[in-house]
C-alpha cells in the first residue's frame, strides 16, 4: 500500500511540475510576443531580411539541391512574403540570392502580410525558410512547450 501510495504522490508531483511548466512556456511566449510587438517594424524587418540575404548564400548543399528540385516543378511558384513592402533593390537583392542558388534568374512573387510582424517568409513548393517574428516566436512556443 505504502508503495501504491508513493507511486501516486509522484505521479501527481510530475503532472503538478508539467502544468508548471507549461504555464512558465505560456507566460515567457505572452511576454516574447508583447515584447517583439513593441520593437517590430521597418528597421527590424531590414534587419531579419538582411539576415536571410546573409543565410541563404550559406545553405549546405542539400538544402540548394532541395530548393532546385522544387522550383523546377512547372507550377511551383517562388512567393517572398513580408510584413512591409520591400524597397525595389531589397526585391533584386532577394531575388538575386535566390537566383545565385538555382543558377538561374527568378522572378518571385512579392507579399506583404503584416501578421508576419517583422521580417520575411521564403517559400518554394515545399522548402520554406522564415526569418520573421510570427514564425520565430511559435516555433519558440511549440518547442519549449514539447521541452525540444
Amino acid at each position: 500500500e505504502r508503495a501504491r501510495q508513493r507511486a501516486l504522490d509522484a505521479r501527481e508531483r510530475l503532472e503538478r511540475d508539467a502544468a508548471s511548466e507549461r504555464r512558465a512556456v505560456a507566460a515567457a511566449a505572452r511576454f516574447a510576443t508583447r515584447l517583439l510587438d513593441e520593437v517590430a517594424g521597418p528597421a527590424l524587418e531590414e534587419r531579419l531580411v538582411d539576415l536571410a540575404l546573409a543565410e541563404l548564400p550559406a545553405l549546405p548543399a542539400e538544402r540548394r539541391a532541395a530548393i532546385r528540385a522544387a522550383l523546377e516543378a512547372p507550377a511551383t511558384q517562388l512567393q517572398v512574403v513580408t510584413a512591409y513592402a520591400l524597397a525595389p533593390p531589397r526585391r533584386a537583392a532577394l531575388a538575386a540570392a535566390l537566383g545565385a542558388i538555382t543558377g538561374r534568374a527568378l522572378a518571385p512573387e512579392f507579399r506583404v502580410d503584416p501578421a508576419l510582424k517583422a521580417g520575411v517568409s521564403i517559400r518554394a513548393g515545399a522548402w520554406v525558410l522564415m526569418a520573421n517574428l510570427r514564425d520565430e516566436l511559435e516555433f519558440f512556443s511549440v518547442n519549449l512547450d514539447h521541452g525540444e
